[in-house]
């Protein structure tokens, strides 16, 4: 477990200390605006969302340590959308923080958090049940890298839900041939996938 993943469960183990947004920007134990973070919260999190494996639960620590303190890094907004609201079922707070990263100059971020962005848009439009956007989305993920792991899910997903089983199946298939060909267990979850579309037709 990298280093950086200690510190969040480590640091805070005292009685009911608040971080305050930017409204007043300090830590204290008494009075303070109804928008402060409740670290006691977040321990209520981490309980309630155990690590279950080894990548995902450092991930999830470091974003909710970058959302305690405040950070608003481009890399600590995506974390934040991904591993904290996405992982939670918070949709709508998810795309706010994606929405807020498209706000900014195309060099703030890599390649590969670009994508990130809109997949997870995908994912979030197609969780809320708005497809139109969800295909939108992930075909703006698919147009940057078809080969970036997970980026044909929710296209698939979407066009399976509003009927058009045919292209779906097509692009399971297209994620079996292209998608992150050197990740075995992606490779897995694309074939169940696929198979899952094929035999609901």
């Amino acid at each position: 477990m990298p280093k950086d993943a200690e510190i969040l469960p480590r640091r805070f183990n005292v009685l009911s200390v608040s971080r305050c947004t930017a409204t007043c920007q300090r830590h204290h134990q008494l009075a303070h605006s109804p928008d402060c973070m409740d670290v006691n919260l977040m321990r209520e999190r981490f309980k309630k969302y155990p690590q279950e494996d080894a990548q995902r639960g450092p991930k999830r620590r470091m974003a909710m340590a970058t959302q305690l303190t405040g950070k608003r890094t481009f890399n600590a907004l995506l974390n934040q959308a991904e591993y904290i609201h996405q992982a939670d079922g918070e949709w709508e707070m998810a795309m706010a923080l994606y929405k807020e990263l498209l706000m900014r100059e195309q060099e703030s971020g890599t390649p590969p958090q670009w994508r990130q962005v809109w997949i997870g848009f995908s994912r979030c439009f197609y969780e809320i049940g708005e497809y139109d956007k969800d295909l939108a989305s992930g075909t703006a993920a698919l147009e940057m890298n078809r080969h970036f792991p997970q980026a044909h899910k929710y296209v698939a997903l979407a066009q399976n839900a509003i009927g058009d089983h045919a292209l779906a199946t097509k692009t399971m298939k297209n994620a079996v041939q292209y998608e992150a060909p050197w990740n075995d267990k992606n490779s897995e979850i694309n074939k169940d996938l696929l198979r899952e579309i094929t035999t609901g037709m």
